[in-house]
Protein backbone atom coordinates (compact mmCIF):
# COMPACT_ATOMS: atom_id res chain seq x y z
CA UNK A 1 0.00 0.00 0.00
CA UNK A 2 2.63 2.52 0.42
CA UNK A 3 4.26 1.76 -2.51
CA UNK A 4 1.67 2.32 -4.22
CA UNK A 5 1.04 5.53 -2.53
CA UNK A 6 4.53 5.70 -3.42
CA UNK A 7 4.04 5.80 -6.90
CA UNK A 8 1.01 7.85 -7.10
CA UNK A 9 3.24 10.55 -5.31
CA UNK A 10 6.31 10.10 -8.22
CA UNK A 11 3.73 10.16 -10.79
CA UNK A 12 1.84 13.62 -9.75
CA UNK A 13 5.37 14.47 -9.58
CA UNK A 14 6.30 13.97 -12.94
CA UNK A 15 3.13 15.46 -14.14
CA UNK A 16 3.59 18.75 -12.14
CA UNK A 17 7.12 19.37 -14.07
CA UNK A 18 5.77 18.38 -16.99
CA UNK A 19 3.39 21.15 -16.64
CA UNK A 20 6.01 23.38 -15.36
CA UNK A 21 8.00 23.00 -18.54
CA UNK A 22 5.08 23.71 -20.69
CA UNK A 23 3.90 26.48 -19.07
CA UNK A 24 7.41 28.15 -18.96
CA UNK A 25 7.60 27.44 -22.76
CA UNK A 26 3.90 29.36 -23.22
CA UNK A 27 5.54 32.28 -20.96
CA UNK A 28 8.68 32.59 -22.39
CA UNK A 29 8.10 34.51 -25.45
CA UNK A 30 5.83 37.10 -23.72
CA UNK A 31 8.99 38.29 -21.99
CA UNK A 32 11.49 39.32 -25.15
CA UNK A 33 15.27 40.46 -24.04
CA UNK A 34 15.68 43.44 -25.74
CA UNK A 35 19.14 42.69 -26.96
CA UNK A 36 18.05 40.06 -29.58
CA UNK A 37 16.51 43.39 -31.31
CA UNK A 38 20.17 45.20 -31.40
CA UNK A 39 22.58 41.96 -31.98
CA UNK A 40 20.40 39.27 -32.70
CA UNK A 41 19.93 38.42 -36.83
CA UNK A 42 16.33 38.91 -38.67
CA UNK A 43 15.69 35.53 -38.75
CA UNK A 44 16.28 34.96 -34.97
CA UNK A 45 14.00 37.87 -34.50
CA UNK A 46 11.30 36.92 -36.46
CA UNK A 47 10.68 33.23 -35.02
CA UNK A 48 10.93 35.14 -31.55
CA UNK A 49 7.87 36.95 -32.75
CA UNK A 50 5.89 34.22 -34.90
CA UNK A 51 6.59 32.31 -31.46
CA UNK A 52 4.97 34.86 -29.37
CA UNK A 53 2.21 34.57 -31.87
CA UNK A 54 1.82 30.82 -31.32
CA UNK A 55 1.85 30.93 -27.95
CA UNK A 56 -1.08 33.12 -27.50
CA UNK A 57 -2.77 31.13 -30.10
CA UNK A 58 -2.33 28.16 -28.30
CA UNK A 59 -2.88 30.04 -24.55
CA UNK A 60 -6.37 31.08 -26.43
CA UNK A 61 -7.34 27.65 -27.57
CA UNK A 62 -6.76 26.36 -23.99
CA UNK A 63 -9.17 29.16 -22.52
CA UNK A 64 -11.88 28.47 -24.88
CA UNK A 65 -11.27 24.59 -23.56
CA UNK A 66 -11.18 24.54 -20.64
CA UNK A 67 -11.97 27.74 -18.88
CA UNK A 68 -14.92 28.90 -16.96
CA UNK A 69 -15.62 32.03 -18.59
CA UNK A 70 -16.04 35.44 -16.50
CA UNK A 71 -15.72 39.06 -16.67
CA UNK A 72 -11.81 39.79 -15.70
CA UNK A 73 -11.14 37.42 -18.88
CA UNK A 74 -13.70 39.27 -20.77
CA UNK A 75 -12.53 42.47 -19.61
CA UNK A 76 -8.69 40.96 -20.99
CA UNK A 77 -9.85 40.75 -24.11
CA UNK A 78 -11.42 43.88 -24.66
CA UNK A 79 -8.59 46.14 -23.24
CA UNK A 80 -6.09 45.00 -26.18
CA UNK A 81 -9.26 45.35 -28.89
CA UNK A 82 -9.64 48.89 -28.12
CA UNK A 83 -5.66 49.59 -28.42
CA UNK A 84 -6.26 47.50 -31.39
CA UNK A 85 -9.04 49.89 -32.86
CA UNK A 86 -7.35 52.65 -31.78
CA UNK A 87 -4.22 51.96 -33.55
CA UNK A 88 -6.08 50.80 -37.07
CA UNK A 89 -7.78 53.70 -36.70
CA UNK A 90 -4.61 56.06 -36.75
CA UNK A 91 -2.94 54.28 -38.63
CA UNK A 92 -0.50 52.82 -36.20
CA UNK A 93 2.43 50.00 -36.48
CA UNK A 94 -0.11 46.59 -36.36
CA UNK A 95 3.06 44.48 -35.15
CA UNK A 96 3.64 47.14 -32.44
CA UNK A 97 0.50 45.74 -31.29
CA UNK A 98 1.56 41.58 -31.02
CA UNK A 99 4.03 42.65 -29.01
CA UNK A 100 3.14 44.52 -27.27
CA UNK A 101 -0.61 43.85 -26.03
CA UNK A 102 -1.42 39.89 -27.48
CA UNK A 103 0.58 39.07 -24.78
CA UNK A 104 -1.19 40.71 -22.77
CA UNK A 105 -4.43 38.76 -23.46
CA UNK A 106 -2.99 35.50 -23.66
CA UNK A 107 -0.94 35.28 -20.16
CA UNK A 108 -4.65 36.16 -18.94
CA UNK A 109 -5.90 33.48 -21.09
CA UNK A 110 -3.41 30.92 -19.90
CA UNK A 111 -4.09 31.34 -16.35
CA UNK A 112 -7.80 31.31 -16.44
CA UNK A 113 -7.52 28.41 -18.13
CA UNK A 114 -5.45 26.32 -15.28
CA UNK A 115 -5.34 29.06 -12.41
CA UNK A 116 -7.87 27.36 -10.72
CA UNK A 117 -6.77 23.90 -10.74
CA UNK A 118 -2.63 24.04 -11.56
CA UNK A 119 -1.46 27.67 -9.69
CA UNK A 120 1.98 26.72 -8.25
CA UNK A 121 3.11 25.02 -11.63
CA UNK A 122 1.93 28.35 -13.27
CA UNK A 123 3.67 30.08 -10.30
CA UNK A 124 6.89 27.58 -11.31
CA UNK A 125 6.67 28.68 -14.83
CA UNK A 126 6.18 32.02 -14.47
CA UNK A 127 9.01 31.94 -11.79
CA UNK A 128 11.70 29.57 -14.14
CA UNK A 129 10.92 32.13 -16.97
CA UNK A 130 11.64 35.85 -14.76
CA UNK A 131 14.32 34.37 -13.11
CA UNK A 132 16.37 32.78 -15.70
CA UNK A 133 16.09 36.74 -17.70
CA UNK A 134 16.97 38.58 -13.93
CA UNK A 135 19.72 36.25 -13.96
CA UNK A 136 21.12 36.78 -17.64
CA UNK A 137 20.29 40.33 -17.03
CA UNK A 138 22.20 40.46 -13.91
CA UNK A 139 25.27 38.92 -15.56
CA UNK A 140 25.13 41.56 -18.82
CA UNK A 141 25.31 44.51 -15.52
CA UNK A 142 28.22 42.80 -14.16
CA UNK A 143 29.90 42.15 -17.41
CA UNK A 144 28.99 45.55 -19.24
CA UNK A 145 29.28 48.22 -16.85
CA UNK A 146 28.48 50.85 -19.15
CA UNK A 147 25.75 49.05 -21.18
CA UNK A 148 25.71 45.97 -23.79
CA UNK A 149 23.73 48.14 -26.75
CA UNK A 150 22.97 51.71 -28.09
CA UNK A 151 19.40 52.95 -28.64
CA UNK A 152 19.20 55.17 -31.81
CA UNK A 153 22.46 56.87 -31.72
CA UNK A 154 22.70 57.13 -27.66
CA UNK A 155 25.25 56.04 -26.10
CA UNK A 156 24.80 52.55 -24.77
CA UNK A 157 24.49 53.22 -20.79
CA UNK A 158 21.91 51.58 -18.92
CA UNK A 159 20.92 49.42 -22.27
CA UNK A 160 21.54 45.18 -20.32
CA UNK A 161 20.26 42.08 -21.59
CA UNK A 162 16.46 42.78 -20.81
CA UNK A 163 16.50 45.71 -22.32
CA UNK A 164 16.86 49.77 -20.34
CA UNK A 165 17.92 49.49 -16.54
CA UNK A 166 14.34 51.19 -15.98
CA UNK A 167 12.56 48.18 -16.98
CA UNK A 168 14.39 45.79 -14.85
CA UNK A 169 11.31 45.64 -12.82
CA UNK A 170 9.62 43.74 -15.89
CA UNK A 171 11.39 40.89 -14.62
CA UNK A 172 12.23 40.60 -10.95
CA UNK A 173 9.01 41.83 -9.86
CA UNK A 174 6.69 38.23 -11.48
CA UNK A 175 9.97 36.69 -9.96
CA UNK A 176 10.06 37.96 -6.47
CA UNK A 177 6.12 37.50 -6.85
CA UNK A 178 6.30 33.77 -7.63
CA UNK A 179 8.86 33.02 -5.16
CA UNK A 180 6.56 34.38 -2.72
CA UNK A 181 3.56 33.52 -3.29
CA UNK A 182 4.91 30.06 -3.61
CA UNK A 183 6.60 30.34 0.18
CA UNK A 184 2.95 31.53 1.40
CA UNK A 185 1.34 28.43 -0.07
CA UNK A 186 3.76 25.92 1.57
CA UNK A 187 3.26 27.96 4.91
CA UNK A 188 6.63 29.29 5.01
CA UNK A 189 8.11 32.92 5.69
CA UNK A 190 11.26 33.14 3.00
CA UNK A 191 13.06 30.51 1.34
CA UNK A 192 16.14 30.28 0.64
CA UNK A 193 15.24 30.57 -2.86
CA UNK A 194 13.51 33.81 -2.06
CA UNK A 195 16.61 35.49 -0.31
CA UNK A 196 18.79 34.16 -3.44
CA UNK A 197 16.03 36.25 -5.75
CA UNK A 198 16.06 38.97 -3.52
CA UNK A 199 19.39 39.22 -3.66
CA UNK A 200 19.69 39.29 -7.16
CA UNK A 201 17.10 42.26 -7.47
CA UNK A 202 18.79 44.30 -4.95
CA UNK A 203 22.42 43.77 -6.43
CA UNK A 204 20.53 44.40 -10.33
CA UNK A 205 18.93 47.99 -9.17
CA UNK A 206 22.05 48.90 -7.11
CA UNK A 207 24.01 48.37 -10.69
CA UNK A 208 21.27 50.07 -12.63
CA UNK A 209 20.94 52.86 -10.26
CA UNK A 210 17.20 52.98 -11.27
CA UNK A 211 15.77 55.38 -8.32
CA UNK A 212 11.87 54.51 -9.26
CA UNK A 213 12.90 51.06 -9.28
CA UNK A 214 14.63 50.67 -6.08
CA UNK A 215 12.09 52.62 -3.93
CA UNK A 216 9.25 50.12 -5.49
CA UNK A 217 11.06 47.25 -4.70
CA UNK A 218 12.06 49.03 -0.99
CA UNK A 219 8.54 49.02 -0.66
CA UNK A 220 7.75 45.42 -1.34
CA UNK A 221 10.21 43.68 0.50
CA UNK A 222 8.70 45.53 3.75
CA UNK A 223 5.01 44.77 2.80
CA UNK A 224 6.10 40.83 2.38
CA UNK A 225 7.53 41.97 5.90
CA UNK A 226 4.41 43.05 7.25
CA UNK A 227 2.70 40.47 5.93
CA UNK A 228 4.04 37.90 8.33
CA UNK A 229 1.50 39.56 10.99
CA UNK A 230 -2.16 38.87 10.43
CA UNK A 231 -3.00 41.88 12.19
CA UNK A 232 -1.37 44.35 9.70
CA UNK A 233 -2.58 42.33 6.51
CA UNK A 234 -5.74 43.40 7.22
CA UNK A 235 -5.18 47.03 6.51
CA UNK A 236 -2.16 46.30 4.39
CA UNK A 237 -4.57 44.36 1.35
CA UNK A 238 -5.32 44.76 -1.94
CA UNK A 239 -7.72 47.25 -1.85
CA UNK A 240 -5.56 50.13 0.06
CA UNK A 241 -2.52 49.73 -2.15
CA UNK A 242 -5.08 50.15 -5.28
CA UNK A 243 -6.75 53.20 -3.54
CA UNK A 244 -2.82 54.58 -2.57
CA UNK A 245 -1.85 54.15 -6.16
CA UNK A 246 -4.80 55.55 -7.70
CA UNK A 247 -4.30 58.45 -5.38
CA UNK A 248 -0.58 58.62 -6.14
CA UNK A 249 -1.29 59.43 -10.07
CA UNK A 250 -3.66 61.96 -9.50
CA UNK A 251 -1.33 63.75 -6.50
CA UNK A 252 1.72 63.56 -8.28
CA UNK A 253 1.06 63.31 -12.13
CA UNK A 254 -2.59 65.18 -12.28
CA UNK A 255 -2.34 67.47 -9.36
CA UNK A 256 1.57 67.67 -8.88
CA UNK A 257 1.72 67.79 -5.09
CA UNK A 258 5.38 65.95 -5.20
CA UNK A 259 7.16 68.95 -3.36
CA UNK A 260 5.29 67.63 -0.55
CA UNK A 261 7.76 64.89 -0.75
CA UNK A 262 10.85 66.45 -1.92
CA UNK A 263 12.29 65.25 1.34
CA UNK A 264 12.17 61.47 -0.04
CA UNK A 265 12.63 62.98 -3.58
CA UNK A 266 14.86 65.39 -3.43
CA UNK A 267 17.29 64.40 -0.03
CA UNK A 268 16.74 60.96 -0.19
CA UNK A 269 16.79 60.00 -3.83
CA UNK A 270 18.77 62.99 -5.43
CA UNK A 271 15.75 63.30 -8.35
CA UNK A 272 14.04 66.70 -9.30
CA UNK A 273 10.85 67.34 -8.70
CA UNK A 274 10.24 67.13 -12.65
CA UNK A 275 11.67 63.28 -12.04
CA UNK A 276 14.56 63.96 -14.47
CA UNK A 277 12.04 65.68 -16.77
CA UNK A 278 9.06 62.83 -16.70
CA UNK A 279 6.72 65.98 -15.96
CA UNK A 280 7.10 67.60 -19.82
CA UNK A 281 6.30 64.40 -21.04
CA UNK A 282 3.26 64.22 -19.11
CA UNK A 283 2.35 67.65 -19.84
CA UNK A 284 2.53 66.94 -23.71
CA UNK A 285 0.62 63.68 -23.42
CA UNK A 286 -2.37 66.07 -21.77
CA UNK A 287 -1.68 68.55 -24.40
CA UNK A 288 -1.68 65.46 -27.36
CA UNK A 289 -5.38 63.85 -25.77
CA UNK A 290 -8.03 66.30 -26.94
CA UNK A 291 -11.35 65.86 -27.47
CA UNK A 292 -10.81 63.47 -30.61
CA UNK A 293 -8.46 61.10 -28.64
CA UNK A 294 -9.96 61.46 -25.20
CA UNK A 295 -11.93 58.55 -25.53
CA UNK A 296 -10.05 55.85 -27.74
CA UNK A 297 -6.92 57.15 -27.25
CA UNK A 298 -3.44 57.20 -30.51
CA UNK A 299 -3.09 53.12 -30.75
CA UNK A 300 0.20 51.94 -29.82
CA UNK A 301 1.99 54.26 -32.17
CA UNK A 302 0.49 57.60 -30.40
CA UNK A 303 4.35 57.88 -29.43
CA UNK A 304 5.18 59.56 -32.57
CA UNK A 305 3.93 62.58 -31.66
CA UNK A 306 5.27 62.63 -27.84
CA UNK A 307 8.44 65.22 -28.91
CA UNK A 308 9.33 66.92 -25.73
CA UNK A 309 12.83 69.55 -25.99
CA UNK A 310 13.51 67.72 -29.78
CA UNK A 311 13.89 64.32 -28.28
CA UNK A 312 10.80 61.42 -28.94
CA UNK A 313 10.07 59.54 -26.04
CA UNK A 314 8.26 56.19 -26.45
CA UNK A 315 5.91 55.81 -23.96
CA UNK A 316 4.27 58.22 -21.13
CA UNK A 317 6.51 57.48 -18.51
CA UNK A 318 3.71 57.01 -16.11
CA UNK A 319 1.46 53.58 -16.25
CA UNK A 320 -2.36 55.67 -16.38
CA UNK A 321 -1.09 57.64 -18.45
CA UNK A 322 0.36 55.11 -21.10
CA UNK A 323 -2.74 53.36 -21.06
CA UNK A 324 -4.41 56.80 -21.81
CA UNK A 325 -2.18 57.96 -24.54
CA UNK A 326 -2.79 53.90 -25.93
CA UNK A 327 -6.60 53.20 -25.28
CA UNK A 328 -8.09 56.81 -24.61
CA UNK A 329 -10.65 56.88 -21.34
CA UNK A 330 -12.12 53.72 -22.62
CA UNK A 331 -9.11 51.34 -21.71
CA UNK A 332 -8.71 53.50 -18.66
CA UNK A 333 -12.06 52.15 -17.31
CA UNK A 334 -11.93 48.68 -18.29
CA UNK A 335 -8.38 48.45 -16.63
CA UNK A 336 -9.84 49.96 -13.73
CA UNK A 337 -12.53 47.82 -13.37
CA UNK A 338 -10.03 44.75 -13.91
CA UNK A 339 -7.78 46.50 -11.06
CA UNK A 340 -11.12 46.67 -8.84
CA UNK A 341 -11.82 43.19 -9.29
CA UNK A 342 -8.88 42.04 -8.23
CA UNK A 343 -8.65 44.52 -5.04
CA UNK A 344 -11.99 42.94 -4.19
CA UNK A 345 -11.14 39.28 -4.31
CA UNK A 346 -7.34 40.08 -2.44
CA UNK A 347 -9.80 41.94 0.19
CA UNK A 348 -11.80 39.78 0.65
CA UNK A 349 -9.37 36.99 1.51
CA UNK A 350 -6.83 39.90 3.27
CA UNK A 351 -5.60 37.48 6.12
CA UNK A 352 -4.24 35.18 4.29
CA UNK A 353 -0.32 35.21 3.53
CA UNK A 354 -0.85 34.63 -0.04
CA UNK A 355 -3.15 37.78 -0.86
CA UNK A 356 -1.14 39.71 1.42
CA UNK A 357 2.20 39.44 -0.96
CA UNK A 358 -0.11 39.71 -4.30
CA UNK A 359 -1.26 43.20 -2.50
CA UNK A 360 2.66 43.87 -1.79
CA UNK A 361 3.49 43.27 -5.10
CA UNK A 362 0.50 45.12 -6.68
CA UNK A 363 1.63 48.42 -4.67
CA UNK A 364 5.01 47.94 -6.15
CA UNK A 365 3.79 47.94 -9.63
CA UNK A 366 1.69 51.30 -8.75
CA UNK A 367 4.59 52.93 -6.88
CA UNK A 368 6.94 52.30 -9.97
CA UNK A 369 4.05 52.97 -12.38
CA UNK A 370 3.99 56.79 -11.29
CA UNK A 371 6.95 57.15 -13.96
CA UNK A 372 7.07 53.81 -15.57
CA UNK A 373 4.54 52.14 -18.18
CA UNK A 374 4.30 49.12 -15.81
CA UNK A 375 0.87 48.15 -17.36
CA UNK A 376 2.74 45.64 -19.84
CA UNK A 377 2.57 41.74 -19.84
CA UNK A 378 4.24 41.69 -16.53
CA UNK A 379 2.29 43.31 -14.55
CA UNK A 380 -0.96 41.67 -16.06
CA UNK A 381 0.26 38.37 -15.48
CA UNK A 382 0.62 38.92 -11.64
CA UNK A 383 -2.66 40.71 -11.80
CA UNK A 384 -4.28 37.29 -13.11
CA UNK A 385 -2.75 35.04 -10.52
CA UNK A 386 -3.70 37.07 -7.98
CA UNK A 387 -7.55 36.79 -9.45
CA UNK A 388 -7.41 33.46 -10.35
CA UNK A 389 -5.67 31.81 -7.33
CA UNK A 390 -8.98 32.51 -5.10
CA UNK A 391 -11.33 31.15 -8.33
CA UNK A 392 -11.39 27.81 -6.64
CA UNK A 393 -12.89 29.52 -3.28
CA UNK A 394 -15.67 30.85 -5.45
CA UNK A 395 -14.61 34.39 -6.36
CA UNK A 396 -15.30 34.46 -9.84
CA UNK A 397 -17.74 36.96 -11.26
CA UNK A 398 -19.28 35.28 -14.18
CA UNK A 399 -20.21 36.89 -17.88
CA UNK A 400 -23.81 37.59 -16.20
CA UNK A 401 -22.58 39.69 -13.43
CA UNK A 402 -25.65 38.97 -11.88
CA UNK A 403 -23.85 37.13 -8.34
CA UNK A 404 -20.73 36.07 -7.00
CA UNK A 405 -20.67 32.06 -6.03
CA UNK A 406 -18.85 32.50 -2.21
CA UNK A 407 -16.46 30.37 -0.90
CA UNK A 408 -15.11 30.53 2.48
CA UNK A 409 -13.39 33.69 2.93
CA UNK A 410 -12.19 35.60 5.77
CA UNK A 411 -14.06 38.33 7.42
Amino acid sequence: MKMLEHMREKVALLNSRWFIGIFAILIVPFFPPEIINHVGTSLFIDAYAWGGVISAVACALLYVLLARKDVFSLLSVILPAIVLLSTLFYGGAINLWFSKWLPCFAIVMLVAAFGRSMKRELLWGLFVVTFTLSVLNLASALLFPEGVYATNGTAQSGNFFYGNKDSAYRILFPALCSSFVLDACCGRWLSVRSLFVLAVSILTVYLATSSATLLALTFLVVLVLCARWEALRRYLNGLTVTIMGVAGFLAIVVFRLQHLFDFIIVDALGKSLTFTGRTFIWDKVFELQGIRCFFIGRGVSGYRELWVNDRQYYHAHDGFLDIWLNSGMLGVLVLCTMLGLVAFVLYRFRTRQEAAVYAAVLGAYYLNGITEPVFSVSFIAVLALAYYSFAGDGYCVPFDGIKIEKGEGNG
